[in-house]
C-alpha cells in the first residue's frame, strides 16, 4: 500500500514537471515568432521540435512507466539545452539556467544515478565550450541583454521555482509522514508494552509486573520483621458460573471482582490477574499475621459482593493462600508457589477462607507430585490388587456378593491408602484407566471363585464417572465378561447418584445395554448425593447401598436411623432392595434386620481381603450365624 502511494506521487510529480517544461517551451517558441530577431524562426523551430521529441513522456507515465519517462524528459533537456549552448551563444547564453534546473528535475524524482551522470555531463559540456572558445575553434558571441533574453530568463527561473517548491512540499510532506509515523510507531509500543504487562479483559497488571513490584517491596523494606505478603486469591466454583450462565457472564464476574479487590486495597498495593480466575496481591509493610488477616477478610468480603450477571445476581466467594516475606522465603516464584499451596488447603478446607502457608504443606505437596509419578507406572508394572469385602443376606446369613476394592502395594512406600492415590488418578486422567483394570480383574476373580461355590456369587464393581465419559462403558464390560467367561447376572456395577444425575441420558443407553446381558445396577453411598429422586424412577436400578455415615450412628443418633429407615422404606416402595454398609456390630446387624434391610457388610463379618482369603472364606460350607437364623459364625 505505501509502495503504491509512492509511485503515485512520483507520476503526478514527473507529470507536473512535464507539463510545466511543455508550457515554458511553447510560450518561448510563440515569444520567438514574434519577435524581430535573428535565427528566431530557426530557433522557434527547434524548441517546438524538442517539444514534441518529449511528448512520449506523457505516454509512457500513463503506463506507469516511470523510470523510463523520467530519463526521456531528462536527458531530452539536457541535449535540447547543450545544442542551444553550442549552436547559439555558448556559456552567456540564456539556456544555460537549464542545466540547474534540470538536476533539480532529477533531485526531485529521486533518480541518484541519473543525477549524477547528467552533472558529470553538464560540467564536460561547459568545459568543452569554454576550452573551444579559448583555441579559437569555435567563436560564440556574447548575447546581448534584451526584453526577449530577459523573457525567457524568467520563464526558465519560474520553472526552476516551481520545481524547488514541489521539493520542498514533498520534503514537508515526508517530515510530517515521519513524525505521524514517529507518533503512531511511539502509541504502538505503549499498547503492546500494556498488552505484554497487562490483562485484556481486567486491565490489571500480569505476573510480570508483579515480579517486578516485588523486587522494589524487597528494596523498600526498611525494619527488620517487616512482611511482605504474597495473596493466592481463587475464585470458587467459578467454572459453573460459565457452564450455566455462559463464559460471557464469567467475564463480567471478573471484571467485578477486579474491580472489587483494587478498590479495597491501598494506593501502594498490587492486584494481578494470573490466569483464568486466578489473581495475586502484592502488599507490604505488614509487622504481624493479625494485620495480614484483616486484610485477607477485607478481601473475602469485598469478593462476596453480589454482582449482576445476566438474569441474576450471584454472590461469589473466593479461597486465599497467603505467604510471607522472609518467613517463608526471599523468591518470588518461591513465595508464589507456596501461596498456591495455601490456597489449594483453603479450597480443601472447605473454600471461602484464608489459610497461610505452613511447611507441611510443601512436604504434602511434595508428596503428592512423587505419588504421581509413581502412580503412572503402578498400572503398567501390576503394583495394583484388588481386595474383596463380603456382602451377606440378612435373612439366612449366607454370601451373596463381594465388593472389589482396588489397592496399591507401592514397591518402597508399602500399601497406599485409597483415599490418597485415587483422587490423584482422577486428577491426571489415570482413573478410567485404572477402572478397567478393576473391572477386568473382578469378572477374572469372580469367574474363578464360581467354580468352587456351591451357590452363585456375584461380584460389585464401582464405576467412576471418568469411565463414561472417556470411555465406551458399555463395550468394556462386555469385553471383560468376554474374556472372562463371566455370566452378565454375576456382575454388579455400582454407579453414584452424581453421575445418575449429570450423565443421566449416557447412562440410560449404557444400562439399557448391559441389562440385556443380565448386568445389575446399584448405587453407591446412597443419600450422600443428590435429593432429586426422580432417577430411582427413569433407571432400572435393584440396588441401593446406604452409606456407612448413617450405618455407624444408627444405634446413638435418632436422626441417622430416622434416615436409614425412609431409605429402607423407599427402596422398598420401589421393589429395590437395600446394602447397608459398614455394620461393625450385633447390635447394628439386628436394628437393621428389625428395618427390613435384605443384606450387609462391614467389619462385623469381615474386613476387604485378597482373593485367596476370599476364596477359602466362599469355600467354606456352613453360613453365618446371624440373630434368628441357624448355623454358626465363619471366623475371619
Amino acid at each position: 500500500m505505501v509502495i503504491e502511494k509512492f509511485e503515485e506521487h512520483r507520476k503526478r510529480r514527473l507529470l507536473q514537471v512535464f507539463f510545466l517544461t511543455e508550457a515554458v517551451l511553447l510560450i518561448e517558441v510563440i515569444h520567438r515568432l514574434f519577435a524581430a530577431e535573428t535565427l528566431a524562426l530557426e530557433l522557434s523551430v527547434a524548441l517546438l521540435l524538442s517539444a514534441l521529441l518529449l511528448s512520449p513522456v506523457w505516454f509512457l507515465a500513463r503506463r506507469n512507466a516511470l523510470k523510463l519517462a523520467t530519463q526521456w524528459l531528462l536527458v531530452g533537456l539536457t541535449l535540447l539545452v547543450t545544442t542551444l549552448l553550442w549552436v547559439f551563444n555558448g556559456l552567456s547564453d540564456e539556456a544555460l539556467l537549464g542545466y540547474p534546473c534540470i538536476l533539480v528535475f532529477a533531485a526531485l524524482m529521486g533518480l541518484r544515478r541519473t543525477f549524477l551522470a547528467l552533472t558529470v555531463l553538464m560540467v564536460v559540456n561547459m568545459l568543452a565550450l569554454g576550452y573551444s572558445n579559448d583555441m579559437q575553434w569555435l567563436t560564440h558571441t556574447p548575447m546581448q541583454s534584451s526584453i526577449h533574453s530577459a523573457l525567457l530568463l524568467c520563464l526558465i527561473l519560474l520553472l526552476l521555482a516551481s520545481s524547488v517548491w514541489l521539493m520542498i512540499g514533498d520534503l514537508n510532506q515526508l517530515v510530517l509522514a515521519l513524525r505521524a509515523e514517529n507518533s503512531r510507531v511511539h502509541q504502538s509500543q505503549q499498547q503492546i508494552r500494556q498488552l505484554i504487562n497487562h490483562d485484556a479483559l481486567t486491565q490489571l497488571p500480569n505476573r510480570i509486573v508483579a515480579r517486578e513490584k516485588f523486587a522494589q517491596a524487597l528494596q523498600q523494606v526498611q525494619q527488620p520483621g517487616e512482611l511482605v505478603v504474597l495473596m493466592f486469591i481463587d475464585l470458587d466454583n467459578f467454572k459453573h458460573v460459565n457452564d450455566s450462565l455462559g463464559h460471557h457472564a464469567g467475564d463480567l464476574l471478573l471484571q467485578a471482582v477486579a474491580r472489587q479487590l483494587r478498590s479495597h486495597l491501598r494506593a501502594a498495593d498490587l492486584v494481578c490477574r494470573i490466569s483464568g480466575d486466578e489473581f495475586l496481591v502484592l502488599a507490604g509493610s505488614f509487622h504481624q499475621d493479625t494485620e495480614v488477616q484483616q486484610l485477607a477478610s477485607k478481601l473475602l468480603s469485598a469478593v462476596a459482593t453480589p454482582v449482576p450477571l445476566e438474569t441474576t445476581t450471584f454472590s461469589p466467594t473466593c479461597s486465599i493462600g497467603v505467604a510471607l516475606y522472609p518467613r517463608d522465603g526471599d523468591n518470588f516464584d518461591v513465595l508464589c508457589q507456596k501461596a498456591d499451596m495455601a490456597m489449594y488447603q483453603a479450597k480443601a478446607g472447605g473454600r471461602n477462607h484464608c489459610v497461610f502457608f505452613a511447611d507441611s504443606m510443601s512436604q504434602q505437596t511434595d508428596l503428592t507430585f512423587s505419588l504421581l509419578n509413581d502412580l503412572k507406572k503402578a498400572l503398567a508394572e501390576q503394583q495394583f490388587e484388588l481386595y474383596y469385602q463380603p456382602q451377606y443376606q440378612l435373612s439366612d446369613g449366607q454370601i451373596s456378593g463381594a465388593e472389589a476394592l482396588l489397592r496399591w502395594h507401592h514397591p518402597s512406600r508399602g500399601m497406599v491408602p485409597p483415599a490418597l492415590f485415587i483422587p490423584l488418578a482422577e486428577q491426571c486422567g489415570l482413573m478410567a484407566d485404572i477402572g478397567n483394570w478393576v473391572l477386568r480383574q473382578a469378572c477374572l476373580d469372580c469367574a474363578r471363585w464360581n467354580q468352587h461355590c456351591r451357590q452363585p456369587v456375584r461380584v460389585a464393581v464401582n464405576i467412576s464417572q471418568t469411565q463414561l465419559i472417556r470411555r465406551a462403558l458399555d463395550q468394556d464390560v462386555l469385553a471383560a465378561l468376554q474374556h472372562s467367561a463371566l455370566p452378565g447376572a454375576l456382575l454388579e456395577l455400582e454407579l453414584t447418584e452424581s453421575m445418575l444425575v449429570e450423565d443421566a441420558a449416557q447412562l440410560q443407553q449404557v444400562i439399557h445395554h448391559l441389562r440385556s446381558a443380565g448386568v445389575h445396577f446399584s448405587i453407591d453411598d446412597f443419600g450422600t448425593g443428590y435429593s432429586n429422586l426422580a432417577y430411582l424412577q427413569d433407571f432400572a436400578l435393584e440396588l441401593l447401598k446406604i452409606d456407612q455415615s448413617f450405618t455407624q450412628k444408627l444405634l446413638d443418633d435418632h436422626r441417622s436411623k430416622a434416615v436409614v429407615t425412609a431409605i429402607i422404606q423407599l427402596a422398598h416402595s420401589l421393589n429395590l432392595q437395600c446394602v447397608a454398609e459398614g455394620v461393625e456390630n450385633a447390635d447394628t446387624l439386628a436394628v437393621l434386620q428389625q428395618l427390613g434391610c435384605e443384606k450387609g457388610q462391614g467389619y462385623h463379618w469381615a474386613k476387604p481381603e485378597p482373593f485367596t482369603a476370599i476364596l477359602c472364606r466362599l469355600q467354606a460350607a456352613d453360613p453365618i450365624d446371624l440373630p434368628g437364623t441357624a448355623g454358626t459364625l465363619q471366623k475371619t
